[in-house]
């Protein structure tokens, strides 16, 4: 897959915009020499490259990111001398910007307002679950948001390639103690509530052991949730769905959902946790969302009947409705309907 890099966006904003000139050094040069025959040699007069410009090598290699500005140039040869002198000399096939010195006293104004740009114009599209579980769809910044460890190792993040990444990333608990788990925030309840539950898991070595298990905090003790897909407890090696649905015990206002591994040294790896009262139409955002539409197809819910596996899976996308008011912890926001077959 193809990246757009600094390099990329410094040449394509310095030919664009007519800020100067890109180059490719044509044979070596020194320290206070870059030589592009092709560029900048020609019928051109020395004074046709105003000194003072500053540029930037842009390549890879030692060279790459140091900065100068032209002192004198000569088309004949195509030669730009430079003044301060770089720390490693230029070498065949180097890449380079050259500004005109009108435009910037430096490089880094280009690379600033790149930077502006992006941080106020770019955007990124992506399917986010919903869950009433904060950081259950490990957006945060740090896993450990929203997970507390206890007999296990902090919270990581684990980035999936293919052909597991259908999901971007999981949650790994590492125990260092049987029952190792990570636990969610405590999330608020009402007895008598049914919720469903759904999420993806698996272990990492063969024999481990991952359980998933909804806790009542206020009674301590665990709920007993009825799976139509799966069951608490997974030794495969592959991502298994499970998918459940739990009542919310008389006296309890608290519950939490707690990611295991059963024995010392098990490593545990999960798909974002989703969690919801049934028949829920109103959910409040992560607090990293600084709107509603900074994300893209909201999820909730395997569609249709039981998959086998993962890779058959199909969450049933749904349409924000209108903002509601923030309350609780991020953005508050409606659906229009409620979508059929959903968490």
């Amino acid at each position: 897959m193809s990246s757009t890099t600094l390099q990329t966006l410094l040449e394509q904003f310095v030919e664009e915009w007519h800020l100067g000139r890109v180059g490719t050094c044509t044979s070596n040069g020194t320290t206070t020499t870059l030589i592009d025959l092709t560029r900048f040699g020609g019928p051109f007069s020395g004074s046709a490259w105003m000194n003072g410009g500053p540029i930037r090598m842009t390549g890879a290699g030692n060279r790459a990111g140091q900065t100068s500005n032209v002192s004198n140039y000569a088309p004949v040869t195509g030669t730009l001398t430079l003044n301060p002198a770089m720390t490693n000399a230029s070498q065949t096939s180097d890449t380079f910007i050259a500004l005109f010195s009108y435009v910037a006293d430096h490089v880094d104004r280009l690379i600033e307002a790149l930077n502006r740009g992006l941080n106020r114009h770019a955007r990124r599209r992506m399917r986010v679950p919903l869950t009433f579980v904060p950081n259950g769809d490990y957006l945060a910044a740090a896993a450990t948001t929203g997970w507390t460890a206890t007999d296990a190792a902090a919270a990581s993040y684990v980035d999936l390639a293919h052909p597991d990444g259908y999901y971007q990333r999981v949650l790994q608990n590492t125990a260092s103690a049987a029952n190792g788990r990570l636990t969610s925030t405590t999330l608020k309840a009402t007895a008598g509530d049914t919720w469903d539950i759904a999420t993806f898991m698996r272990v990492t070595t063969a024999g481990d052991i991952a359980a998933l298990v909804v806790y009542d905090e206020t009674n301590a003790a665990a709920i007993t949730v009825t799976y139509s897909t799966g069951a608490a407890t997974t030794s495969s090696l592959d991502f298994v769905d499970v998918r459940g649905q739990f009542t919310i015990p008389a006296g309890s206002t608290q519950i939490s959902i707690r990611l295991q591994s059963s024995a010392n040294g098990d490593v545990s790896q999960w798909g974002p946790v989703l969690a919801a009262p049934q028949q829920n139409q109103t959910y409040t955002g992560q607090t990293w969302w600084e709107f509603p539409h900074d994300a893209g197809d909201f999820f909730t819910c395997i569609y249709g009947a039981s998959t086998a596996s993962p890779a058959e899976r199909s969450y049933y996308p749904v349409t924000i409705g209108y903002d509601l008011d923030q309350y609780g912890w991020g953005q508050g926001f409606k659906f229009d309907r409620q979508p059929p077959n959903c968490l």
